[in-house]
């Protein structure tokens, strides 16, 4: 099963996240991938039930262990990259090999 992680900076109901969730819930339906979502600074509850119904894994503001972790075990890392402080914030750390 591919592990696919998708990096957010915030969980909300917009077109991206909506747009993240879609892909998740109809890519999982045939059981070969796997999805988790990191939201860099906050996540709307209503947000969250749609990525959980869906079948994703949601972290909000994790710790730097658990960010490190989920990347490092991660088969993909999908960056949801829109120009803002905490992407950019992200981009520019020290990763897991």
């Amino acid at each position: 099963m591919v592990h696919v992680l998708h990096i957010i900076q915030a969980l909300s109901l917009g077109g991206a996240a909506r747009l993240m969730i879609a892909v998740s819930k109809y890519s999982s339906i045939y059981g070969e991938y796997r999805h988790s979502v990191i939201a860099l600074q906050m996540a709307d509850p209503q947000a969250v039930s749609l990525a959980e119904e869906a079948g994703m894994q949601v972290f909000v503001t994790p710790d730097e262990v658990t960010l490190h972790e989920q990347i490092r075990t991660a088969d993909i890392v999908q960056v949801q990259y829109w120009n803002n402080p905490e992407i950019v914030a992200f981009l520019h750390r020290d990763f897991p090999p």
